[in-house]
This record gives structure tokens, sequence and C-alpha cells, in this order.
């Protein structure tokens, strides 16, 4: 849920995520400020906002995040998807709310050219990282 400052409407927010292969197979409407989406327990991985349409970041516990990583390696997921993932993953660690880290991670798990594309290009502030350098050769090496 959306409120605006100035004059308090409220807009309610659709989420949409992609669990498992196949298409959107679950829908919510956030219409409070934290919402829950039930996942089936027998699912290979969810992936909020395919296709990135949305208007959001999408934020993942480590289990979710773990089979998200390996429906990367996999090749599960569209390369939008993958850019959509990094770039949560990317803001959410430049904010604090997660460590560089995790975001190295799907770096290391991400297409080739998904990462020849972002990561010198539109994530300049890695390059003060400790592990940039290990990251820059493993990533570029054809």
């Amino acid at each position: 849920m959306v409120t605006s400052k100035k004059n308090g409407v409220r807009w309610t927010i659709p989420i949409q995520a992609q669990i498992s292969k196949g298409e959107i197979s679950a829908a919510y409407e956030l219409r409070e400020s934290t919402g829950q989406l039930d996942i089936p327990e027998d699912y290979e991985f969810a992936k909020l906002d395919p296709d990135e349409k949305g208007f959001y970041r999408a934020a993942y516990d480590s289990s979710l995040l773990a089979k998200l990583f390996m429906a990367l390696q996999k090749n599960c997921l569209s390369a939008i998807d993958q850019v959509g993932l990094m770039n949560d993953l990317f803001e959410l660690a430049r904010s604090g709310q997660i460590s560089t880290d995790v975001f190295l991670e799907s770096v290391q798990v991400c297409d080739r050219y998904i990462k020849l594309c972002h990561l010198d290009g539109d994530f300049p502030e890695l390059r003060c990282h400790s592990q940039y350098a290990y990251y820059q050769t493993s990533c570029w090496k054809f």
C-alpha cells in the first residue's frame, strides 16, 4: 500500500509471482503496508515481479534466495528476470538491507551477458568492494 503524503490517497499494489517454471501462478493485491503471499511447499523457486512489470523491489529471505540462485544456475529465469533480480539485490545491498556479498553471489550465477551489461556499467560502486577484482576476472572470461 502506498499513501500519498499530500492528500492521503492510498493505492493498492498488485504483486505477482512466478512459482517454479511456467506462467504467473500467484497474484496478490497489497492493501496494507505489508503482506504475505503463500507459496506451495513443493515449489522449485519463486520469483516476485516476473517480467519486471511492477514498480517495487523484491526482498527474499535466505531460503527463497537460495532456491532462486539454483534456478539461475539451471537457466530457469529469463534475461529480464535475471536483470531484475540483480537490480533488486544491488539496491538492497546499497541501502544496507542485505550484505554486498549476497549481490555478488548473484553475479556468480547469472548469465555472462547479463554480467557484462550490468556489473561494470550499472554498478560502478562495486569497484571499491574487496572482492571486485576476483568477480571482474571470473565474470569477464569467455
